[in-house]
């Protein structure tokens, strides 16, 4: 649109009719640097059609981490009959159809897999398992995945039971929902060859009506090879960072949007003002373009530890606010986590790596001026003795205020709760 043989490539304005102003916004700070933008699940349902309409996948990308990151939580719960079960149906339903319409493979494979324990009567008639059925209807296809949802439910009943006889019986209502679901031309893969073969002699009108032919193993071959990133786009691209003699092709003003170090270089009254290329001596090419892709749209780049280790020193150098965001909202999410599925299997090991982990994140806000992401830590670090972090090497690189302070922290809140349980006993005499 913009750079193409059409009218708004000379213009300065444009207008977007039938868009939501309080919508937009919110697709656009995931988009531009500045700053690091919170999803919510409100917030994706509103993004993700624009993100589609639009074609961007980093945004596509960071919805769909997002959602992954929220079914990993849902998946450390301890008991499958807690109260909200409904409440992650539902959940996982959305899930499954935003995977289907966006295309976001990964996010439907772990959804898909994630939902599987469940009866079918639980998410048969939710909003978005219905959505499934109406977006194949209204586009001409046949709902492949919700064909294979039904089928995998009945080949993992047939398994528990082992009852061929009693089996088309017991799951009519599942074999008229496939019966219902099933049109020509489309093939469901995967594992329902064995299973036909397992369950193509059981009776039922669903099972008369079809044969292990009708099923066949699809493969995908063809890899779409990964494009090096930041090469020259000459649409885009209009300066050049040189690190360990490889050149990154970035566009100036994200850079000077970003980060305040480079609008004071590539701006102020410097050398590199009037440059098309900055050599950076001193810096490792693959970690400044792990930095640079924490920065620049063109797509999500998802985290790790290690990655963090590496690009938290030069966020906090080149002062880039929204790379800084991010690695901090990234530590604190696998730290809950940590916690949430040592509540499903608790054990010593599991503890201590929390601990080792949790003073990792101490350290980081410490050195990185994290001052909330250091005060949420510092309270998660309350319930753990001391024995189990003084030896521990971030612990050891914390200033001695800090140690104190933590210190001080923990016997308050042992004295806290020796307080509570006295006035909880009735036995509240001694003078505080």
């Amino acid at each position: 649109m913009l750079t193409g043989e059409f009218k708004e490539k000379t213009m300065s304005e444009l207008e977007l009719h039938g868009k939501e102003f309080s919508t937009f916004v919110p697709f656009l700070r995931c988009i531009f640097p500045r700053e690091e933008f919170k999803l919510t699940e409100t917030c994706i349902d509103d993004i993700l059609p624009l993100a589609d309409e639009y074609e961007v996948k980093c945004v596509l990308q960071k919805c769909e981490n997002w959602l992954l990151t929220e079914l990993e939580f849902k998946g450390a719960k301890v008991t499958p009959h807690y109260v909200d079960v409904d409440n992650d149906v539902k959940y996982l339903m959305k899930c499954l159809y935003y995977g289907e319409k966006y295309s976001l493979q990964e996010l439907y494979k772990k959804s898909f897999k994630t939902v599987l324990p469940y009866q079918l009567k639980w998410y048969i008639k939710t909003e978005h398992y219905q959505k499934l059925l109406e977006e194949n209807k209204r586009t001409g296809q046949i709902s492949v995945k919700s064909r294979e949802l039904s089928f995998e439910h009945l080949w993992i009943y047939y398994v528990l039971s082992n009852d061929k006889e009693n089996i088309p019986n017991t799951f009519a209502g599942v074999e008229l929902r496939i019966s219902e679901c099933w049109l020509s031309g489309n093939k469901p893969s995967g594992n329902l060859p064995t299973f036909w073969h397992q369950i193509k002699h059981t009776k039922g009108p669903f099972a008369s009506t079809l044969n292990s032919s009708d099923f066949t193993v699809q493969s995908n071959t063809s890899l779409e090879m990964e494009k090096k990133p930041f090469e020259y786009d000459p649409e885009v691209t209009d300066f050049t960072l040189i690190v360990e003699n490889q050149k990154l092709h970035v566009a100036k003003a994200v850079l000077i949007d970003a980060s305040p170090v480079f609008r004071k270089m590539l701006t102020g009254e410097f050398k590199e003002k009037n440059m098309s290329e900055l050599e950076l001596p001193g810096k490792k090419y693959s970690s400044f373009e792990l930095f640079l892709r924490c920065i620049f749209p063109k797509e999500y780049y998802e985290l790790t530890e290690s990655h963090i280790d590496e690009i938290l020193p030069l966020a906090d150098e080149y002062e880039v606010k929204c790379v800084l965001q991010k690695c901090e909202h990234w530590l604190l999410t696998q730290f809950e986590l940590k916690e949430a599925n040592l509540k499903v299997s608790p054990h010593y090991q599991g503890v201590d790596s929390n601990v080792s982990f949790l003073m990792k994140c101490l350290y980081y806000g410490e050195r990185y001026s994290l001052v909330e992401f250091y005060k949420k830590c510092s309270i998660k670090a309350l319930p753990y003795r001391l024995q189990r972090y003084k030896e521990n090497e971030h612990y050891q690189m914390l200033p001695e205020s800090r140690k104190r302070q933590l210190v001080e922290d923990r016997l308050l809140e042992i004295e806290r709760r020796a307080k509570k349980s006295r006035q909880s006993c009735g036995f509240d005499t001694i003078k505080t």
